[in-house]
């Protein structure tokens, strides 16, 4: 037979919990407190594990972790420390490609986008790291995002164009001197 399990928890260790449930910045570790104290309150684990949705095994594990770690033990487990891929030339390499234009490097597109940074710094580093990384890692450096202003400014011709404005001009001048012919209304004489 199991032996029975005392939740009831110390005033310091309620106002403990109370402060995680209002304060911390992990949802988990808000909702496993609101769990904690809930067997503090004298719930049964299946009660509420029926609250939270899962099982009551998973309530006595919250439970477990919570004794050896206090509220530090409700946050997620790091399950493994990522190898670390970008490096100090990884970040040089992003700074060099965004000081160019794609098109200036060969490729047929006018801007970065994060899959094609990625894909170009893949080939010249040899370091694959997700979009998602990328982003993380553009943010942290200090860039931000713009959205492209299309213009077709570098298409056209200057002479051409100062020709037109002249003629606009010419023509709103006119306009302004002559009486239309096309009106229908008239002033009486």
């Amino acid at each position: 037979m199991p032996k029975k399990i005392n939740y009831t928890l110390t005033t310091e260790s309620v106002q403990e919990l109370q402060k995680a449930i209002q304060s911390s910045e992990y949802p988990e570790v808000r909702r496993r407190a609101l769990a904690i104290r809930q067997l503090h309150l004298g719930k049964k684990p299946k009660e509420v594990a029926a609250m939270f949705l899962v099982s009551a095994a998973t309530i006595n594990n919250w439970w477990h972790r919570y004794q050896l770690l206090e509220v530090a033990g409700l946050a997620n487990e790091i399950k493994h420390i990522p190898k670390r891929k970008v490096t100090p030339a990884y970040l040089a390499k992003i700074e060099e490609a965004l000081a160019q234009e794609p098109e200036s490097l060969g490729y047929a597109y006018p801007i970065w986008t994060l899959e094609t940074l990625r894909d170009h710094l893949h080939k010249e580093t040899g370091i694959n790291i997700s979009t998602k990384w990328l982003g993380i890692v553009l943010q942290q450096n200090g860039y931000v995002f713009r959205r492209p202003k299309h213009t077709l400014s570098n298409k056209q011709d200057p002479e051409a164009k100062k020709q037109a404005e002249e003629a606009i001009e010419l023509l709103k001048k006119r306009a302004l001197t002559e009486q239309s012919a096309f009106s229908l209304w008239t002033k009486r004489a």
